[in-house]
């Protein structure tokens, strides 16, 4: 299996936000917060939008499938 290519060095942050703007990212990133932060900031700083992979999207619908089925 070949290595994956080098990528940049990433950095952590922590972001305080509303409950409203942390819905808006989770929203936009497909269930996904921090990929929803990602996508605006790309957007707001004019690079190219790349799609969400499917691995995230796959996991963002496993993990709305769980809350769904969750009991009340």
């Amino acid at each position: 299996m070949p290595r994956p290519t080098k990528m940049k060095p990433r950095i952590q942050i922590g972001v305080r936000c509303t409950a409203a703007e942390a819905e808006a990212a989770k929203a936009l990133g497909n269930g996904n917060i921090s990929q929803g932060f990602r996508i605006a900031l790309r957007y707001t700083s004019d690079r190219n939008i790349k799609p969400m992979s499917l691995y995230l999207t796959l996991r963002a619908c496993a993990e709305m499938a769980r809350m769904l089925e969750q009991p009340k």
